[in-house]
């Protein structure tokens, strides 16, 4: 219930601008968010931990905070943190740390995104971690849908071919949508873009 499976949302601020996303984030909901919300208690805990746990370490040094140092000394919760680092190196102490300082912070579900802009360009913005990229329209040679061969199976894909790049750039790479989800992008992209839909074109071909 974290997350769904992929589905689109178009956004059209202007006449001459419209924004595809796709993500894995369930629709709105009671169960929803509930469920997010003791993801985010859940979180806030990790947090706690990633800071407290190095802290022990300075127990004994002026540069631990005294509220740091009362709440070690005086609570039954402070004592208990001190009694679980205490079985760890501090090699082990500092990687558990950074993987529940990840943990709190790292995105559950995905979403990537496709910004066009008439007599601009075109917008991608990956999944998290990854680095936008504006493509000007005077370089967009064409956008296709492309057929990917997986196993025994056709999957389709968007594709904007860029001048003077020998490599395509895939819109929505990790999430992989569907044959209609992309046709659908595709059409709007031309319609926005070129101010026609034209023929759907596969791998170079109407």
């Amino acid at each position: 219930m974290l997350t769904a499976s992929p589905h689109l949302r178009t956004r059209r601020p202007s006449p001459t601008t419209v924004e595809y996303t796709l993500s894995t984030r369930p629709h709105p909901g009671i169960a929803t968010t509930l469920l997010y919300t003791l993801v985010f208690l859940v979180r806030v805990i990790f947090f706690s931990a990633a800071l407290l746990l190095p802290s022990t370490r300075l127990l004994q040094s002026a540069l631990l905070p005294a509220v740091l140092r009362d709440f070690f000394t005086s609570t039954e919760l402070g004592a208990s943190v001190l009694r679980a680092s205490a079985n760890l190196s501090t090699p082990v102490l500092v990687v558990v740390a950074a993987a529940l300082a990840f943990s709190s912070v790292r995105r559950i579900y995905t979403t990537e995104s496709v910004l066009v802009l008439r007599g601009l360009g075109i917008q991608t913005r990956p999944s998290e971690g990854g680095a936008a990229r504006f493509i000007p329209t005077e370089l967009i040679r064409d956008v296709l849908v492309n057929e990917v061969f997986v196993g025994f199976g056709v999957r389709y894909c968007l594709v904007v071919v860029v001048e003077g790049e020998e490599d395509m750039v895939v819109l929505f790479p990790k999430l992989k949508p569907r044959k209609d989800v992309v046709l659908k992008v595709w059409r709007g992209i031309r319609t926005c873009l070129f101010d026609g839909e034209g023929d759907v074109v596969v791998n170079g071909k109407v």
